[in-house]
């Protein structure tokens, strides 16, 4: 892929060019002490603004006079003087307010010490409860170190911390309660749409308003708004947004591991699910829905192996298994968990049958968790430096660069960058 192609792909997705210039000016500021300087880039814009008119007679054939590289380098001096700004002043307002803790974060520890009392009356081990506690609201306290370890093992942790895992199954499963709903007319439309939006972030609130999880709900309400408006949206562009919308909201979330994983999962699941998918044509429908739940999970993985050997030092060498037997599990646990805590109290024999249920299915969950988690082999331990991670990250993209544009000089480079990573490892 050229340059030319790579700026018309971007070009394509208008959110692309701002995240990069307002993750550039968080860096910025982190690393160096630039908010003092960081002033000079509004009179770089405006001179450069300025210069567009001065030679506005070499543009008089359009009907606004515009030179793109020049109000596109405006453009991007004004976007990282903002984001080093916001940067700045998010740090300022954590440091003065960091013991208060905000009114929606004191009402979500309220519904959770409601939902933990009812979790305690299960017929489970308490290591168990606490399981379910951190799948369905993500409530980690009291959690054992040894089933964390397990779950990391097995390559399902993703699944104890409430993520875009979890809003998308709350996702689906208000749609199918909406459903009965018919949707010719716009005002029901409207209702479903808002409806949906609600119980999302809710339920974002509820878990304590995590990065993958506030992710989740982003791009799914940018989704419901756009199929309102009926607007064909672009994947990534979606993404892009909803990574630019967290960051200017609280750009240290950068920083935030669980917002990193969520962000590289989500892009390679993008990019390399449909690519691992069209390797096997699959119709019937009994063997493809394994089928795509193995290229999910393998695309998700590719994009977080890396981190996860310099996060950790380990990643997991069952994760297709684990995830192709618990991604099933999960999809009617957690809905059915949920439906249990909010059940009526005045109709005992369904919330009771719930219980049951709930009940069974997190000792299967757990039975396949204990038994890939004790494999020998399971764990692959690499620790990485950070050095090491961008170098891989960097050999992951020449790489797919390569089975896109099929260059011989994209695949030399990436093999290059791998001999340099197993040079380090074994030094």
């Amino acid at each position: 892929m050229d340059n030319t192609e790579i700026i018309s792909e971007i070009r394509k997705r208008p959110f692309v060019r701002p995240l990069i210039f307002w993750i550039f000016g968080i860096l910025l500021y982190v690393c160096f002490p630039v908010q003092a300087l960081s002033f000079v880039l509004p009179l770089i814009a405006a001179s450069l603004v300025l210069l567009s008119f001065l030679f506005r007679e070499h543009y008089s054939r359009k009907p606004v006079y515009f030179n793109r590289w020049l109000w596109g380098s405006a453009f991007a001096c004004m976007t990282v003087f903002m984001a080093v700004q916001v940067t700045a002043l998010n740090e300022l307002i954590f440091n003065i307010s960091s013991t208060v803790e905000p009114f929606y974060m004191r009402l979500a520890k309220q519904i959770q010490s409601f939902m933990i009392e009812k979790i305690d009356t299960l017929n489970l081990p308490n290591g168990y409860k606490s399981v379910i506690a951190s799948l369905t609201i993500n409530y980690k306290t009291g959690m054992p170190t040894e089933l964390k370890q397990q779950f990391s093992v097995s390559g399902v942790a993703h699944i104890i911390a409430v993520s875009g895992f979890h809003v998308g199954i709350i996702y689906g499963f208000v749609r199918v309660l909406l459903s009965f709903l018919h949707a010719n007319d716009y005002t029901i439309r409207i209702s479903k749409c808002l409806i949906s939006i609600v119980i999302i972030w809710l339920y974002a609130c509820v878990s304590g308003l995590s990065a993958s999880s506030v992710r989740a709900a982003l791009m799914i309400t940018i989704y419901i708004t756009g199929d309102l408006l009926q607007r064909k949206g672009d994947k990534y562009n979606t993404l892009a947004a909803a990574c630019l919308l967290q960051l200017a909201y609280n750009p240290f979330w950068l920083f935030n591991i669980g917002f990193q994983f969520s962000y590289l999962a989500v892009f390679f699941i993008l990019y390399l699910q449909p690519r691992f998918s069209r390797m096997l044509t699959i119709r019937n429908p009994i063997i493809k829905l394994p089928w795509e739940v193995l290229t999910v999970t393998l695309a998700a993985q590719t994009g977080v192996s890396f981190l996860s050997f310099y996060y950790f030092g380990f990643s997991s060498s069952v994760f297709l298994f684990t995830n192709i037997f618990l991604t099933v599990v999960a999809n009617l646990l957690i809905p059915l968990t949920l439906l249990w805590l909010l059940f009526p109290v005045w109709m005992p024999y369904i919330s009771e049958l719930l219980k049951v249920a709930v009940e069974q299915l997190t000792r299967f969950m757990m039975f396949i968790i204990e038994s890939f988690a004790s494999l020998r082999g399971a764990k692959l331990s690499i620790p990485f430096d950070l050095f090491t991670t961008l170098a891989a990250y960097l050999f992951l993209l020449l790489l797919m660069l390569y089975f896109r544009r099929r260059r011989y000089a994209l695949l030399f480079a990436s093999l290059t960058v791998l001999l340099a990573i197993l040079f380090l490892q074994l030094k």
